[in-house]
């Protein structure tokens, strides 16, 4: 079994999830400082898109008056760029709040039987998920491997270094139970 759960494929699938749920934690502190991740806050954005367009038309208004097209070429394009990057940010943040928790237990709405309602448990699923794929079969169920010991382990590589004790993996399979009769 540890053979099985120290495959570099299978240590991916569980690093993805790990990182997924990281990402997440990050994209909620920068939402809830309104700041990108430079630490400068959205507004500071959209005004540098502003004034960098009004620039943009600024060169191209001077470069006819003077005939200076190729003069300014270089500088039109040097602020063409920041103004593609100030409005790339602004795009990006204005995206469609996400459901954290369905991104986190792997599946659209539409596809799980209920709506997980907390994001740790989601994540937890999606790892019981990887490992459920790996260790649940015929042979490890005869070396006595259950789904509540895969819980424990979804658990227990779910959990922050910091944790120094561990649940029994009850709520974990409860959810899953819930789940499946949804």
């Amino acid at each position: 079994m540890i053979g099985v759960l120290l495959k570099p494929k299978t240590l991916r699938e569980l690093w993805k999830s790990i990182l997924l749920r990281k990402i997440v934690e990050h994209e909620r502190e920068l939402e809830r400082t309104d700041c990108w991740s430079t630490g400068k806050p959205m507004g500071f954005y959209k005004r540098m898109a502003s004034e960098t367009y009004k620039h943009l038309e600024q060169i191209q208004e001077i470069a006819e008056t003077y005939d200076a097209q190729e003069l300014a070429e270089g500088l039109y394009d040097r602020v063409s760029r920041d103004f593609r990057n100030y409005v790339g940010v602004v795009i990006q943040s204005s995206r469609p709040a996400l459901d954290r928790a369905e991104l986190l237990a792997g599946a659209p709405r539409k596809e799980l039987p209920s709506k997980p309602r907390k994001e740790e448990l989601a994540s937890q699923i999606a790892i019981y998920r990887s490992l459920e794929t790996k260790l649940m079969n015929p042979r490890t169920e005869k070396k006595g491997i259950s789904v509540k010991f895969v819980c424990q382990l979804s658990e227990l590589v779910s959990a922050r270094p910091d944790v120094t004790r561990l649940s029994d993996g009850d709520s974990l399979y409860r959810a899953l139970h819930r789940r499946s009769e949804s």
